[in-house]
């Protein structure tokens, strides 16, 4: 299946091998200088969006999402995982309570990472850390690896591994 009503977020579901199904929500978030309607119905939109998963489905959110969330959790623990880059912003923290809300992570911040492996953006000699990957949090033990893979001119590429072995079979939804 695959929906874009909406106008920056896409998903789609997968179902693999009858086994285990995966959505796949894909979001571009308003830049900070935007409206903060704008962001508002962004984060509303995405949070419907996930809100429609079922509870087992494992679910990723990922993209461009304009905020930082910081090189700490600081106060938000169960959602990051103490290594990512930068300063919190207002945006960044808009992330972590989504993440909050949904009971998901940002993957970016769980492994160790030189910052190389962090940094999602590049302007001049401007750095920092705004795409993001973000799953289920009684999914993060199937996420064996978050990381940016540099090269690109300005975004890099975010990559996750994911082990299916362990997943089992599908709940009813």
């Amino acid at each position: 299946k695959y929906k874009n009503e909406k106008r920056k977020v896409i998903w789609q579901k997968h179902i693999y091998k009858a086994i285990y199904k995966v959505r796949v929500i894909s979001g571009y978030a308003p830049q900070q200088s935007r409206k903060e309607e704008e962001k508002d119905r962004f984060y509303d939109d995405v949070s419907d969006e996930i809100g429609q998963a079922g509870l087992n489905e494992f679910v990723v959110l990922l993209g461009d999402l304009n905020g930082h969330v910081g090189a700490d959790a600081d106060g938000y623990e169960g959602v990051h995982g103490g290594w990512g880059y930068g300063i919190r912003n207002e945006e960044g923290r808009r992330v972590l309570e989504l993440a909050d809300a949904h009971s998901m992570v940002v993957g970016n911040t769980w492994f160790t990472r030189e910052p190389a492996r962090l940094i999602t953006y590049r302007s001049g000699k401007h750095r920092s850390m705004i795409d993001y990957i973000l799953v289920r949090a009684k999914h993060r033990k199937y996420v064996k690896n978050v990381k940016a893979i540099p090269g690109m001119l300005q975004h890099s590429m975010v990559v996750m591994d994911v082990t299916s072995k362990e997943m089992g079979r599908r709940k009813k939804d």
